[in-house]
Parts: C-alpha cells; structure tokens; sequence
C-alpha cells in the first residue's frame, strides 16, 4: 500500500487527504493543494515519533468506542467517529433497563428510547432523529461508552 484517501471528521470538519508512503518512514500529506512531508519512527511500545520539518512529536493513538484517542506531545485530542444519527448508541458504559418503545415504533427527535443504569442512577437517553425504533440489545444487556443500542 503505497496511496491511499484518508477522510477525518473533527469539529464539524470533514478533511480529505491523499496519503502517500514515499519511502519506509516518509509519509506525504496532500490537501488543499498543499503537500506536508513526515518522517515517521515507531518505537518499541507501539508509539510513533513524527518529525515534520524542524518539529517533532511523540505521538500514541488508542482506538476507543466513540472515536481514536491522540495523544500528541503532551496534549490529547478526540477525533469522533463519524456520526450517524439512524445509530443510536450509548453515551456512558452501564446496563440497559429498558427500552421505552416496541421494536418497530415510530419515535420523534428528542423522544426518550431507554433506560440505562449506570453507577445505581438511571439515565434516559434521547433519540436525535426521528424515525422506527430496530433494538440492537435486550433489557439487561451490559454496554460501553459508543455500543450500538438501537436503530
């Protein structure tokens, strides 16, 4: 794999690149008609170590429920997997209690659609969109942060 198109949806962005490896630790960028050059090291643990001109980072990437987890330096920054509003999913890791409507039901944007139990709270979450109700789980079902509930 020498080229490929990398799309990243970060705060309502859509970025579209062309990545393009030039050697075995030379990555080019490509986006808006501009090109950046990055010489790129993995270390024993898995980590990177990306210089881009006369600067660089040490750079962990963990990928998680709800979106990749960067670690740049010292800073951490989410990138969001890219939303879908016919998904419904969990917001906090916790217990499903119940769904509030029958499979198949027609919702409205804004209507609660289960319960969840988490930390001997239980919380209702809301639908985005509006539109017929498919469960993804069964009352009792253990769920994380981003799992799939309904669609």
């Amino acid at each position: 794999l020498t080229s490929f198109h990398l799309d990243i949806t970060f705060g309502d962005r859509k970025f579209s690149f062309q990545v393009t490896r030039k050697r075995s630790d030379v990555y080019c960028f490509t986006i808006n008609g501009g090109t950046i050059s990055a010489k790129v090291r993995e270390q024993p643990d898995g980590s990177l170590y990306v210089t881009v001109g006369r600067l660089s980072q040490h750079l962990k990437g963990k990928e998680e429920a709800l979106g990749l987890r960067l670690i740049i330096g010292a800073q951490t920054i989410m990138v969001p997997n890219v939303y879908d509003p016919s998904e419904l999913r969990s917001d906090v890791n916790g217990k499903v209690v119940r769904y509030l409507h029958e499979e198949g039901t027609e919702i409205a944007k804004g209507d609660t659609f289960v319960e969840l139990e988490a930390m001997k709270m239980i919380m209702s979450l809301k639908s985005p969109e509006a539109g017929k109700v498919s469960h993804a789980l069964s009352a009792g079902s253990i769920v994380s942060a981003g799992e799939l509930l309904a669609k």
